[in-house]
């Protein structure tokens, strides 16, 4: 297991609250060509221990296929996990939530996991929470043979894409006024005054230089 994100999550422990420590990446299953990447949550303790109250002697159980590459703690203290599924040879946005003893919330998505596509291929890359617990997503996607596309996309507190966002619970932002028609959405936020998200990411032109790219829309 190889951390690609990690946050900070308060704990009550013996009526202490302490601030543990949670990975989130993938772990391998099976052996040989028969292999699955799943979804893997690890929680230390402040002090660098495996936190055995949590999942199963500190790793989640549950096998979620894809890899996570985002992680966010919502207001009732679950798991909120983003990454990315690949089980039919393309790529899926991929989510997960988990409830604070790191059981699966199967309130969330089927059994606590949802996977969807923006375009072809989509890849979770960044996740923020608004007020309300919707999850906003962040990432690159694209359609085969056409040029990565920055997106964000926002799920309702029960894991469905929210139709009321974008279009069908998605934005790709054009800035092809710019000359430019390649990018990837690589951070999102949601800003606590307003609840405007911005998306933030890339954008290219070859042979030019990358440029840093920012987009904000409205709740």
């Amino acid at each position: 297991m190889f951390p690609r994100a990690v946050v900070l999550q308060n704990v009550t422990v013996n009526g202490n609250v302490e601030q543990m420590i949670v990975a989130g990446a993938n772990a391998t299953l099976g052996k040989g060509k028969n292999t699955e990447n799943v979804f893997a949550v690890v929680r230390l303790t402040p002090s660098g221990r495996m936190d055995t109250t949590f999942g199963s002697g500190g790793v989640t159980s549950s096998n979620f296929p894809g890899l996570i590459l985002a992680l966010a703690i919502d207001s009732l203290n679950s798991i909120v996990a983003v990454g990315e599924a690949n089980t039919t040879g393309v790529y899926l946005v991929a989510a997960a939530r988990y409830s604070v003893n790191g059981s699966a919330d199967t309130s969330f998505g089927s059994n606590g996991y949802t996977s969807f596509p923006i375009l072809t291929n989509s890849h979770g890359y960044a996740v923020a929470l608004q007020s309300d617990g919707k999850i906003v997503i962040g990432g690159p996607a694209t359609n085969t043979g056409t040029p990565l596309q920055m997106f964000v996309a926002r799920l309702t507190t029960t894991g469905a894409l929210d139709g009321n966002f974008g279009t069908s619970g998605y934005a790709i932002p054009n800035f092809s006024s710019y000359g430019y028609n390649e990018g990837s959405g690589d951070a999102v936020l949601v800003q606590p005054a307003d609840g405007k998200i911005i998306l933030g990411g890339l954008e290219v032109l070859d042979p030019n230089p990358n440029v840093a790219a920012l987009a904000r829309y409205w709740p």
